[in-house]
């Protein structure tokens, strides 16, 4: 039988398909399934609202204004309205910690199926992990000052990166294959909610920065 060699194009698409699918579990991490951890989402079950200035970057298009984030006790839901300086409402989002997303409003000239997908998809990472999903797998550290990483599959995959001294994640990345991750990063105040947000989009080249103003 004649063989026929690979075209190079061929190996490349493959080679890409592994590195773009492949985990981001760093050395020195074991798999395990529902440890006995106290870990929690970015904001916690004490968390009722707070305030941020926000500023997004989409392309070359820039706007900022404020984005409140308020809990809504009696469905357990978080409610993201993001306004201008002047009232002038941009957004309004709810989302549940089991990934469901409600779209209350988008201004028109906003309202882009896939923008307010990509939006919501990457804002809904600060409301989950849902952490009573069995399905979730924790990767201990054999050094525990490295903190712990938390995987959740959801549309992709959900990487959750917490520090050894915090119960809230430090990072967060989402993968998914042939695309880049979103990446998330936070940094959190003596209340351990969190003061600065960043979250970063290379496939639509979209930034995010929230700066809390109060709670």
């Amino acid at each position: 039988m004649k063989k026929y060699p690979l075209n190079p194009f061929v190996y490349i698409s493959l080679l890409i398909l592994m590195v773009s699918c492949s985990p981001v579990i760093p050395r020195g991490f074991r798999k395990s399934i529902n440890p006995e951890i106290n870990v929690r989402p970015v904001f916690h079950e004490n968390f009722n609202k707070a305030l941020y200035r926000f500023e997004i970057t989409l392309r070359k298009n820039n706007f900022t204004g404020l984005a409140l984030i308020k809990k809504m006790n009696e469905n357990q839901t978080h409610r993201m309205v993001f306004t201008s300086e002047t009232g002038l409402k941009f957004f309004d989002f709810e989302f549940n910690h089991s990934g469901g997303i409600v779209v209350h409003y988008a201004m028109d000239a906003l309202n882009r199926r896939g923008l307010i997908k990509m939006l919501t998809t990457d804002i809904g990472l600060l409301f989950t992990p849902n952490l009573e999903n069995k399905s979730l797998l924790y990767y201990l550290p054999e050094d525990k000052k490295k903190g712990l990483i938390l995987k959740e599959r959801c549309d992709g995959v959900n990487y959750y990166y917490y520090e050894h001294d915090q119960k809230s994640p430090k990072s967060i990345y989402h993968k998914a294959c042939f695309k880049p991750a979103t990446k998330l990063e936070f940094e959190y105040d003596s209340g351990n909610v969190p003061y600065k947000i960043s979250i970063t989009n290379n496939m639509i080249h979209l930034k995010m920065n929230f700066q809390l103003i109060n709670q």
